[in-house]
């Protein structure tokens, strides 16, 4: 029997991410749902369900121990908002870059339209700048 969830997100969240279940993208994603504000490791906008499981298993083959929260949850409609907490160590390749070993701790927000328990579109705005200074590839300190 299937964990009980408080919303579509924290489900979304704890199965996909936390749990790197990709038979629940398949399920839960639209095949040709557009995720904005996401892109591969060359900058490339991520079209679809395929290209999110690549998205999704670079992240997770680069932090094998990603653990995102999701903090708080707004719904209107078709329309789901999400704020959550991204954990993790980048232990793994995955992301075009040696591993670091480095502890990871950022967070950000989605926006996702569902329609008949779906994902068609979602807006990602997470703060992959933090992300990439805790790891070491960005120093804006000076």
């Amino acid at each position: 029997m299937p964990a009980p969830y408080d919303t579509f997100s924290h489900r979304f969240f704890d199965e996909v991410w936390n749990q790197g279940k990709t038979e629940t993208i398949e399920e839960m994603l639209h095949p040709e749902m557009v995720a904005h504000g996401l892109s591969d490791t060359r900058g490339q906008k991520i079209p679809g369900v395929e290209a999110f499981k690549v998205f999704h298993q670079n992240l997770r083959n680069a932090m094998p121990d990603i653990d995102v929260t999701v903090e708080r949850t707004v719904s209107d409609g078709e329309y789901i908002v999400a704020r959550c907490r991204v954990r993790g160590t980048h232990t793994g390749d995955g992301l075009d870059f040696p591993a670091t070993g480095r502890p990871i701790d950022f967070s950000g927000m989605t926006m996702m339209r569902v329609i008949e328990g779906r994902v068609v579109e979602n807006w990602d705005c997470y703060d992959f700048l933090t992300m990439m200074q805790q790891v070491g590839l960005v120093n804006l300190g000076g």
